[in-house]
C-alpha cells in the first residue's frame, strides 16, 4: 500500500478521496494549503502526491516539484550515509589491526622486560647456587675420607646423602623459578595464595640482594585470603618492584628493604608493600612514574618500562598501585588486589 499526500482547497472532494482510498488500506493525509502548512512538505516524502493545478498560494507543478526536489535530497543523503557507513567500517578494519599489532608488540615489551629481570638477577642466582654447591662438595669430601678411613657406616651415609639430596633440591628450585619466570605465558587468571607469589619471586631476587649486603625483612600476614590473579605476571610485578627497591639503596649505609602484605577494607582487598631507605623520588617525577620509558636511574641503566608493566599487569588484575615517597626519605609501593572471599583475617592492615 502506498503513502499519498492530497493537497487541495475544496474540502467535500478532498475528503471523499482520502476515505475511499483509506479504504483501500493506503497510508492518506491531507493539506488545504501548502503555504499554511509548509511544514508537510518537510516529512517523509509521498509515494503519490494529488493536487489541483491552481492552488492559493501555489500550484501543482510547483508543489511537484518541492516533492521532487525532497526526494532527491533524501536519496543524496542516503547516499552520504551508505558512503559513511563504508568508511568506518574500513576504519574499524584498520583499527582493529592496530590493536591487534598493539597487542603483540606489549607482549614482546613484557618479555623483553622479563629476560632483562633474568640477566640482572644472573649473578644473584650464580651465589644462591654457588652455596649448597659448597656443601655438596663438603659432604663427599667428608664421605670420602670416612670411606677412606674405614669409618663410614650406613647411618652415616644415609645423613650425607640426605644433606645432599636437600642441596640438590634447593638448587633445582631457583633453577625452576628462574626457567619459570624467563618463559612466556598467556595471562591465566586462577585463585592463588598471595604469599606464595611473594615466596617465589624471594627466591630470585633474594639471593641478589645478599650479594650486594641489601637487608630483606619480611612481614607477611598468613592468614590473607587468596586472590584471583596471574600468578607468574603477580610475580613479575613483585620482582620488578624488589629489583627497583635493591637500586634504589645502593649506596646507604644500611641498605633496607621491607616485604610486607597484608589485608584492606575488612579483608576484601589485599596489598603487597615494597618499602626501601632509599634516596626517593623527586616530587616532580612523581606523576611520571608509570610512563613507558621514563626512569629515575641513571643514563643506561634502565629501560624505563618496568614500573610501566607493572602498571599494566596491575591494572588487568583489577587492582591498583600506589606510590609514596619523598626525596631523600626512601619510597613505598604498594599492589592493592580484590580478594577473591570475602573472609576476614584477624591481621588487617589499615
Amino acid at each position: 500500500m502506498a503513502r499519498i499526500l492530497i493537497i487541495g482547497n475544496q474540502g467535500i472532494v478532498r475528503d471523499r478521496l482520502k476515505n475511499s482510498l483509506t479504504l483501500d488500506g493506503h497510508e492518506v493525509f491531507t493539506v488545504e494549503d501548502c503555504a499554511e502548512d509548509p511544514a508537510v512538505l518537510d516529512k517523509e516524502p509521498p509515494e503519490i502526491a494529488l493536487v489541483d493545478m491552481e492552488a492559493p498560494g501555489t500550484n501543482g507543478i510547483e508543489i511537484l516539484k518541492i516533492l521532487g526536489e525532497s526526494k532527491l535530497e533524501e536519496q543524496e543523503l542516503r547516499r552520504k550515509l551508505d558512503a559513511h557507513a563504508r568508511d568506518l567500517e574500513s576504519k574499524t578494519r584498520e583499527l582493529e589491526e592496530l590493536n591487534s599489532e598493539l597487542r603483540k608488540t606489549t607482549a614482546q615489551l613484557f618479555q623483553c622486560e622479563r629476560l632483562s629481570a633474568v640477566g640482572k638477577l644472573t649473578a644473584g642466582v650464580a651465589h644462591e647456587l654457588n652455596q649448597p654447591l659448597t656443601g655438596i662438595n663438603y659432604f663427599c669430601r667428608n664421605a670420602l675420607m670416612q670411606l677412606e678411613k674405614g669409618e663410614a657406616d650406613t647411618a652415616s651415609a644415609a645423613e650425607v646423602l640426605g644433606k645432599i639430596q636437600a642441596q640438590v633440591k634447593r638448587m633445582s628450585k631457583i633453577i625452576k623459578r628462574l626457567g619459570i619466570f624467563g618463559h612466556q605465558f598467556d595471562m591465566a587468571v586462577q585463585e592463588s595464595d598471595i604469599n606464595a607469589i611473594i615466596r617465589d619471586a624471594v627466591t630470585l631476587v633474594g639471593a641478589q640482594l645478599k650479594v650486594e649486603d641489601v637487608e630483606l625483612a619480611e612481614q607477611l600476614c598468613e592468614t590473607c585470603a587468596p586472590v584471583n590473579v596471574d600468578p607468574n605476571m603477580l610475580e613479575q610485578v613483585v620482582i620488578n618492584l624488589l629489583t627497583n627497591a635493591k637500586d634504589a639503596v645502593a649506596g646507604k649505609s644500611n641498605p633496607k628493604v621491607t616485604l610486607r602484605s597484608g589485608t584492606l577494607d575488612d579483608g576484601k582487598k589485599l596489598f603487597i608493600e615494597v618499602e626501601d631507605n632509599g634516596h626517593g623520588i623527586a616530587e616532580e617525577q612523581m606523576d611520571r612514574l608509570f610512563e613507558p620509558f621514563f626512569t629515575t636511574k641513571p643514563q643506561g641503566t634502565g629501560t624505563g618500562l618496568g614500573l610501566s608493566i607493572c602498571h599494566g599487569i596491575v591494572k588487568d588484575l583489577k587492582g591498583d598501585i600506589e606510590v609514596e615517597s619523598r626525596e631523600g626519605d626512601g619510597a613505598t609501593f604498594r599492589v592493592i588486589l580484590p580478594a577473591s572471599t570475602d573472609r576476614k583475617t584477624e591481621a588487617d592492615h589499615d
